[in-house]
């Protein structure tokens, strides 16, 4: 993530943070390879998200922020097993190289009077491989 600081500092002295936006991936079917652990990042609010790197045909990363309720299909489809209704157990440092296949689409939601559009990961399936087919 490359993170950008905008030079207009506010009256308390502190610098703003911009990152940088990530071009959309259409919607579409893919085959991603999960690199590296998926980082936990703590929001303002104090729920928790992980930043995931996906690469796509060959050698293509793709970054994507997702609340777990997000990437438990993902979870499932590379090894997790689901314990209870809406409880998966998985180990992030066992998912590096992991591929699995997927529908990839758009949703958009409004919060707060702001519009935003948010990835879904549907009908994920483990790939049958330990790297990505290309």
């Amino acid at each position: 993530t490359k993170w950008l600081c905008n030079k207009n500092k506010t009256k308390e002295n502190n610098m703003k943070e911009t990152i940088e936006k990530y071009p959309r991936l259409p919607d579409a079917d893919y085959v991603f390879e999960v690199i590296g652990v998926p980082e936990k990042i703590t929001t303002q609010s104090g729920h928790v998200m992980r930043n995931w790197i996906l690469r796509y045909e060959g050698s293509r990363d793709f970054t994507v922020r997702l609340f777990p309720n997000a990437y438990t299909s993902i979870v499932l489809a590379i090894g997790g097993v689901e314990v209870s209704k809406g409880k998966v157990d998985w180990d992030d440092e066992q998912v590096d190289g992991k591929v699995f296949a997927c529908s990839l689409k758009t949703v958009v939601s409004e919060s707060k009077g702001k519009t935003y559009e948010n990835y879904v990961f549907e009908n994920c399936q483990p790939a049958g491989q330990t790297k990505v087919p290309f």
